[in-house]
């Protein structure tokens, strides 16, 4: 019976010590409360960092595109501007032939060349 009294004070002690632990510090429930809002909490994060990730894993994307687009262009702009560059030379190289004849087709014919090609 003694160990009956005494086991039983015991529990009563451990209930009066877990009864002031949860006055002083937390309560189970309001600890059950943080715990779901912690976890809500880092769902949100980790939801809107995938979202962020996603969005900026969309935007390199297109970065590249656009850079490989970039690239494309230039290519073919260079490629143009080659062509234009040839075709420039042919031109420039047509009118020195042209102005050269173009002296002897403005010079007045001599009346003696005119009477050598009669005869």
């Amino acid at each position: 019976m003694k160990l009956q009294l005494e086991q039983t004070k015991e529990d009563g002690n451990q209930a009066k010590l877990s009864k002031n632990l949860e006055d002083t510090f937390i309560k189970k429930n309001e600890f059950k409360v943080l715990d779901l809002d912690f976890s809500k909490l880092s769902d949100h994060v980790q939801k809107t960092i995938t979202g962020n990730i996603a969005k900026i894993e969309q935007k390199l994307s297109n970065i590249e595109s656009s850079k490989q687009d970039t690239a494309n262009k230039m290519t073919e702009l260079s490629n143009n501007d080659e062509k234009v560059f040839k075709e420039l030379v042919t031109l420039s190289s047509l009118k020195s032939k042209f102005e050269s004849k173009a002296n002897s087709w403005d010079n007045k014919v001599d009346s003696s060349e005119v009477k050598s090609w009669i005869h």
